[in-house]
């Protein structure tokens, strides 16, 4: 297995992300988090943004190459929680990626959430 770099595009990315960020349903508490740390990036460093955040509440992902089939693995606190799987390297996955993190992300704020209240009852 190989590391390659897939093609996502930031500009996508960032509006998936902030599309995600604005519709109805989401967790005001979350979206607020995340649009703290958010605040004042600029297009070019959105992305590098973004995925600091992930990193700060345990999620990362890997491409790596498997034969012929291209992989992009989401682990969420050390271990493999989603896996995009896909044949065509030049697959623009920006929308898929950012719905993934975000999801996940999503997940981990609301875990840490609850961990910290129920920590604080004691």
């Amino acid at each position: 297995m190989t590391n390659f770099n897939p093609n996502i595009n930031r500009s996508i990315f960032k509006n998936e992300i902030l599309e995600i960020q604005q519709n109805e349903g989401n967790n005001s508490t979350v979206v607020n988090i995340i649009e703290k740390e958010l605040t004042n990036s600029k297009e070019l460093y959105f992305f590098e943004q973004f995925l600091n955040i992930c990193r700060k509440y345990n999620i990362n992902y890997v491409s790596t190459v498997n034969e012929n089939l291209l992989e992009i693995t989401i682990k969420t606190n050390g271990y493999e929680s989603l896996k995009i799987s896909y044949k065509n390297k030049d697959k623009d996955i920006s929308i898929e990626l950012a719905k993934i993190l975000y999801g996940q992300l999503s997940i981990q704020i609301l875990n840490k959430i609850f961990f910290d209240n129920m920590k604080n009852k004691r």
